[in-house]
């Protein structure tokens, strides 16, 4: 045990935010944002405009809302099975194959395809629309226990925006001279940038070496853990253990 006298008044352990910027986290730290941003943007942008992109298609609006039911149920079932199935191979495979199909999927409906089929695509999009929901588990086995509250918590705040922006852009594309074809094409992309991103994480998933820290704050010991890219400060840190 190795021990670190404090110069002034200890404090407590260091800030979750600390941790999200160390080395070896600060590039995931904007990436997860980045992957549920993209991932609520197509979520909440089709759910929302769906029948009206369907209908402007060519589909009658009685189809056009069953395609809405089709596409919550598919996303409903995909929470089970995306998050089921990343405890297995892992999350980055499942969620990057996830955005994938889902990209792929969005892209067939350019096509015009009969009725039968867009239902299944439109399944096919609501199920591979969770796999945002197998992001947040992803960042909870990324991240060390210290960290792992604040990085969900800004994953999901930031990720949030995109599910407002969703809508409004798709409504801006809608009311323009390009039409469905080109909001489905936008959603596309925004299904594809996501699994671009995901393959950053390849051999990144294991958590970054750490060790055992104990502090003093207010006459209360915590111990905790901290990545080995942290270095404790004189201010903060009472004592650490090896």
């Amino acid at each position: 045990m190795a021990l670190e006298k404090s110069k002034s008044g200890s404090t407590g352990s260091p800030s979750g935010l600390r941790f999200l910027f160390a080395p070896g986290y600060k590039i995931a730290t904007i990436m997860f944002p980045l992957i549920t941003f993209f991932g609520l943007l197509v979520s909440y942008g089709m759910n929302t405009w769906i029948p009206q992109m369907l209908r402007s298609s060519g589909y009658d609006l009685g189809s056009a809302l069953t395609f809405l039911l089709a596409f919550n149920i598919g996303s409903g079932f995909g929470m089970l099975v995306i998050t089921g199935l990343a405890d297995r191979p892992g999350s980055r495979p499942v969620i990057s194959v996830s955005f994938v199909f889902g990209a792929l999927a969005v892209s067939a409906l350019t096509l015009q395809p009969a009725q039968a089929l867009v239902f299944g695509l439109v399944l096919l999009i609501g199920f591979c629309a969770s796999s945002t929901t197998g992001a947040y588990g992803f960042v909870g086995v990324f991240y060390p226990a210290a960290a792992r509250g604040t990085a969900l918590g800004l994953v999901v705040g930031l990720g949030r925006l995109g599910g407002v922006c969703g809508p409004i852009l798709t409504g801006m594309i809608m009311s323009s001279a390009l039409g469905a074809d080109w909001a489905f094409y936008a959603f596309a992309f925004a299904e594809w940038l996501p699994q671009c991103w995901c393959r950053w994480f390849r051999g990144r998933t294991r958590p970054l070496p750490t060790r055992t820290c104990l502090w003093r704050s207010h006459g209360t010991c915590v111990i905790t853990t901290v990545p080995d890219a942290i270095e404790p400060t004189p201010k903060s840190c009472k004592s650490y253990v090896h």
